[in-house]
């Protein structure tokens, strides 16, 4: 799997804090995250953040920060041999990946999540409504 720094997320320096979580029920992989965030907000995160907390909660709780509005991307990819072992699949099958970026009010890049989800077990359902329209 890839572990380049979005442009959104990149520092002067380039640092960034990356990491993966895998997702399991009853000991079967579903899903992998792949979670990045800017380096200095990365510093305050710890290992016991990353394993027990949402991306969102650790944005909210621990660095004081709400996310305003976030970009996806959907798009389907073979996983590469490393991301294949996590979920224990074939290189040949192909991943549902959703590409999350979350922005603050300010509009600072604050978090990217790449969803790696096994498509037979998620379904993505999306909504949408205007700002300032009456329903009807």
């Amino acid at each position: 799997m890839p572990t380049e720094i979005h442009p959104a997320l990149a520092s002067g320096e380039r640092r960034a804090l990356i990491y993966d979580r895998l997702y399991t029920t009853a000991g079967i992989a579903h899903a992998l995250n792949r979670i990045t965030l800017p380096g200095d907000l990365g510093e305050a995160v710890t290992p016991g953040h990353a394993e027990t907390m949402g991306i969102y909660q650790i944005l909210r709780e621990v660095l004081g920060i709400a996310p305003a509005r976030a970009e996806f991307a959907i798009v389907s990819e073979l996983p590469d041999a490393v991301l294949a072992r996590q979920l224990c699949i074939s290189p040949s099958t192909p991943l549902l990946i959703l590409d999350r970026i979350s922005f603050d009010a300010g509009g600072r890049a604050i978090e990217r999540t790449r969803h790696h989800l096994l498509p037979d077990v998620y379904r993505l359902t999306f909504g949408l409504s205007a700002e300032g329209t009456a329903a009807g």
